[in-house]
């Protein structure tokens, strides 16, 4: 394995203040809820703080780790404060402005238009996944305009083989998915192939 550079282990070990309070957060597609000025937290759940795949990886794109997230605080505005020297200002800015970009398909298309995206040869740790929705559902995703049908992104982990991500389960089982911690570390190998990925660097 080769050595990863200080900026892909602190972006890592930021990702992973999340995975060890996994079981403080619940996967729901109502993670963003407090961004339209909902609760921030699920009473259902012993206020387990609502987490999706796009405000997980967001929350670490802009070098927030769990202690300083409004998970901790309580306060909505440190969703999008950020000092992290490397954090892609170009999306904070335009979250700021028009919170444009947070949505894994928004992210993804984000980067494709930049270039950045890779569709062959081999991720890295610190690499965002980009997956796309079951291919039953794509025309449907499609014709809301969700880029490339683009459902879920994950952190490729140190180990190159695994990621980090908040995800339901596989069967869709909503009882089940508020049983499992939002944020965990799953093999690559139980993933479909992504669609594409890129180094957020």
């Amino acid at each position: 394995m080769e050595q990863l550079s200080d900026k892909v282990n602190e972006f890592l070990n930021i990702a992973k203040t999340y995975y060890d309070h996994g079981n403080q957060l619940i996967y729901t597609t109502l993670g963003n809820n407090f961004l339209r000025g909902g609760e921030l937290y699920d009473e259902e759940n012993g206020h387990r703080g609502r987490i999706d795949c796009s405000t997980y990886v967001h929350l670490i794109l802009q070098g927030i780790p769990y202690e300083k997230s409004p998970y901790v605080t309580g306060n909505p505005e440190d969703f999008y404060h950020s000092d992290c020297p490397w954090a892609d200002k170009e999306i904070l800015n335009q979250f700021l402005e028009e919170k444009p970009i947070k949505a894994a398909f928004k992210l993804g298309a984000y980067y494709d238009a930049k270039g950045r995206t890779r569709s062959r040869g081999q991720w890295k740790p610190g690499d965002l996944l980009f997956f796309q929705i079951r291919e039953e559902r794509r025309e449907e995703y499609e014709s809301y305009g969700v880029y490339k049908a683009i459902s879920h992104i994950a952190i490729v982990a140190e180990d190159g083989t695994s990621v980090y991500e908040s995800s339901g389960t596989q069967t869709g089982n909503v009882a089940e998915n508020v049983k499992r911690p939002g944020v965990r570390k799953t093999k690559i190998s139980d993933k479909p192939k992504p669609i594409f990925y890129v180094s957020p660097f």
